[in-house]
């Protein structure tokens, strides 16, 4: 049976004062019973992203804090309350936590939807996500993300990864699961990862340390750092950019 329960905890206002913008700030807290849910499911719109498992819990928490700016706090207000709508729910043992914003590109009002989640450990994470920071710990299953533009942290991960990331740094940090890696634009740092790493980066630095399996690289433009790994290491394509790799246990295979 689904259960949801919405708390509105707060409205504020403050005024930029440099451009005479006026943001209104409204705190949100959802909750949703996890007893039969494997995976969360988020689909949001602009702003960030915090995703925290905790071993025990029993249910799916957001606080989420909407932020509208305008010319005047009556419109910011007005603005936030009709163009922006964030919601919680069950559907056949899937959670799914949507927000969306309307913008409007011809004025200076605009807004954003900040999350915080708090969930059980074990579930999987599958992420699609307009723009905005991202960060996941730990979650003891598989992370799916697909990323617009905005950096992303992981930490502590048990379980397969995959990222399709366009345009924003990578940071990831003891991950026990094989790692597909997608990334237009933006440096890429990988260590501490027991599994097997594949990267497709367009434009960017690759930084991997640490890595019990085998790495597989193509890169466009950016440098290539790769330490310490225990099986093989392909570098498929390195059209520009310097290759530094050392302490491999396996083959070093690099195509010209």
């Amino acid at each position: 049976m689904k259960q949801l329960k919405l708390t509105v905890l707060l409205v504020g206002a403050f005024v930029l004062s440099a451009c005479n913008l006026v943001t209104v700030e409204e705190e949100k807290q959802l909750s949703l019973a996890s007893e039969g849910i494997e995976l969360l499911s988020l689909d949001l719109d602009e702003g960030d992203v915090e995703v925290i498992g905790e071993s025990a819990r029993e249910q799916i928490d957001v606080i989420a804090l909407v932020t509208a700016v305008a010319e005047t706090e009556e419109e910011a207000i007005d603005f936030k309350d009709v163009n922006t709508e964030i919601t919680l729910e069950n559907e056949d043992g899937t959670a799914y936590l949507r927000t969306r914003v309307n913008s409007r590109s011809d004025t200076a009002t605009e807004a954003r939807i900040h999350v915080t989640v708090f969930v059980p450990e074990t579930l999987d994470i599958d992420m699609k996500k307009d723009a905005g920071y991202s960060e996941m710990s730990n979650i003891a299953g598989h992370v799916a993300i697909n990323d617009g533009v905005g950096d992303i942290s992981l930490r502590e991960v048990t379980g397969d990864v995959t990222i399709t990331d366009g345009e924003g740094a990578i940071d990831i940090q003891q991950v026990s699961g094989h790692m597909t890696i997608h990334t237009n634009q933006g440096r890429l740092t990988i260590e501490e990862v027991t599994g097997d790493l594949t990267i497709i980066a367009g434009s960017g630095d690759v930084y991997v340390r640490a890595v019990d399996g085998s790495v597989s690289v193509r890169s466009g433009a950016g440098d290539i750092d790769i330490d310490d790994v225990s099986h093989d290491v392909k570098i498929l394509e390195n059209s520009n950019g310097e290759v530094r790799i050392e302490n491999i246990e396996g083959s070093v295979i690099e195509n010209e």
